[in-house]
């Protein structure tokens, strides 16, 4: 069936629309270009004026241009200092107004001849404002435009050359432009990265300059990993002093910024660990777990985790600094609400920790996490394990997997950190999990569960058991007995993968070996 239409007369026509939107951008050019009486402004806001032709807005417009042209370019300087700021106005509409016209009578080239020595610092300051906002607003209308404007007239080269400016201000607005640019594409990082006077002003970062260049210095590093294959190491590897300076800081925002990109620069394997543990920003970190701030400390979480997967080495630091006992609080959602009673986060933490802008739960997400540093950790060796048993975090871990109402991805977190607790452990830690911390009966529950990756783990887990208690003489049937497996038997016959369906068959020929009866055994 198709759908009811408005009549005719009701439907709003497209040029209707078009000349309304073209007038609303002509007439606050003109407003800002200084061209336009108050009488006309008066009868722009008219309805009559939708009724107008195009043809006359355009040359409206083109009139504003020229006007504009005509202030940049006054040899008044007050009155080419009100100009730029009323283009960097313009230059802030995401809406998309006539751009390549501006760039076509030569405002922009005018702007960019205000960068130069000789013209006062607040001259420069506002032109430098003017072509930062030509590449964060502008450049999602118009980004092949931007790019070429960015090209022709060297302003990569230019804003560099700002950084070794005497003004702060000027150098942060540096700072924020080359963050712009790059960010657009993997081609624009690298060119900004190519510049090696910007390396060496990251390099060269104290830590007591001042806050807007401390948050635009950790902004443009973000800029250079958010959304973006990583780039070549020895490209970023100066500004790791940068980040061991920026995250010494006590300020929210370049907090934010500094652990979003250790966060990224820890993910996968590091070829070039040495440099990583050379910038020594792991107790920083540790530290910042308990940071009053939700933004930064579920950043913190994140990052600490990259680490431990990332790093044999840094994961032994981590342990050896009381990492486990940080990472206890945040495991169970009573404990951690008890201690945060309220938990948000900023754009910039969602989009950093969400996988492909998916919505979350922010305690969920935590959880997740600090199951997953435990999993890593018992990845290692016998004494990781040790160390996790000693900290106490099996018990919360088996709540976790008991409790019905634990986020599925948070409990196949957990059921994996004890399995692999399991599976790589020697047959008295196994001895200890089974007798001491109850976490048989559990871990047989998870195997009726819908998911088959946390059945995968599951199984392997209690396999394993089976195998220790074989060759080390302690008794399990018993607690293998009180569990229900009916569900389990009854999905089995529909796995499709080996490997899984082996472990299936091995867990049931071993119940069956202990005496377990149903009515679903396969002779």
């Amino acid at each position: 069936m198709k759908s009811a239409r408005a009549p005719s007369h009701r439907r709003p026509r497209k040029d209707a629309i078009s000349t309304r939107g073209v007038l609303r951008r002509s007439s606050r050019i003109r407003k800002l270009a200084g061209s336009l009486p108050q009488e006309e402004s008066a009868i722009s806001a008219r309805k009559g004026e939708l009724a107008l032709s195009l043809q006359y807005v355009i040359k409206q417009l083109e009139e504003c241009h020229k006007t504009m042209v005509v202030r940049v370019s006054s040899r008044d300087v007050e009155e080419q200092l009100k100009a730029t700021k009323a283009l960097g106005e313009l230059f802030r509409d995401e809406r998309g107004f006539p751009l390549k016209a501006f760039i076509k009578c030569g405002v922009v080239s005018q702007v960019v001849k205000f960068l130069e020595a000789g013209h006062s610092v607040q001259l420069q300051l506002e032109a430098a404002r003017v072509l930062t906002n030509l590449g964060s607003h502008c450049m999602s209308w118009y980004p092949r435009l931007v790019t070429e404007v960015v090209i022709e007239y060297d302003l990569v080269e230019k804003f560099v050359d700002f950084l070794n400016s005497p003004d702060d201000d000027i150098r942060a607005q540096a700072l924020l432009a080359l963050g712009h640019f790059a960010a657009r594409d993997n081609d624009c990082r690298d060119h900004v990265l190519h510049q090696k006077d910007l390396l060496s002003f990251l390099g060269g970062l104290k830590g007591n300059e001042e806050l807007s260049m401390l948050r635009s210095t950790s902004w443009t590093l973000l800029m250079f990993y958010k959304d973006k294959l990583q780039p070549a190491f020895e490209q970023v590897k100066p500004a790791l002093t940068a980040l061991r300076t920026l995250v010494c800081s006590n300020e929210d925002e370049v907090l934010i910024n500094a652990c979003g990109v250790l966060c990224i620069l820890f993910r996968g394997k590091n070829d070039n660990i040495q440099d990583v543990i050379d910038a020594d920003v792991c107790q920083r970190l540790l530290d910042l777990l308990t940071y009053p701030s939700s933004s930064v400390f579920i950043l913190a979480l994140r990052a600490i985790g990259n680490i431990v997967f990332s790093c044999c080495i840094l994961k032994q630091q981590i342990i050896d600094r009381g990492v486990l006992h940080r990472v206890s609080e945040f495991l169970l959602r009573k404990n951690l609400e008890k201690k945060r009673p309220k938990i948000e986060i900023c754009k910039t933490t969602k989009h950093i920790i969400a996988r492909n802008g998916e919505e979350f739960d922010v305690v969920e997400k935590i959880q997740y996490d600090a199951c997953r540093i435990i999993a890593i950790i018992n990845k290692g060796n016998s004494k990781h394990i040790q160390a996790v048993i000693d900290a106490g975090l099996i018990a919360p871990l088996v709540e976790l997997i008991s409790t019905g109402d634990t986020e599925p991805r948070v409990k196949h977190m957990a059921a994996w950190a004890i399995s692999i607790a399991i599976t790589d452990g020697t047959d008295e830690h196994i001895k200890h999990l089974v007798t001491m911390e109850d976490c048989l009966k559990p871990m047989c529950d998870l195997l009726n569960l819908d998911c088959l990756m946390t059945i995968s783990v599951a199984l392997e887990g209690l396999v394993k058991v089976m195998e220790s208690a074989k060759r080390s003489n302690f008794s399990c049937a018993d607690k293998f007995l009180e569990c229900d497996f009916g569900k389990f038997y009854k999905t089995s016959c529909y796995f499709v993968n080996v490997n899984l369906c082996e472990k299936a068959c091995t867990l049931m020929a071993n119940l069956q070996r202990y005496g377990y009866k149903h009515k679903y055994d396969v002779k």
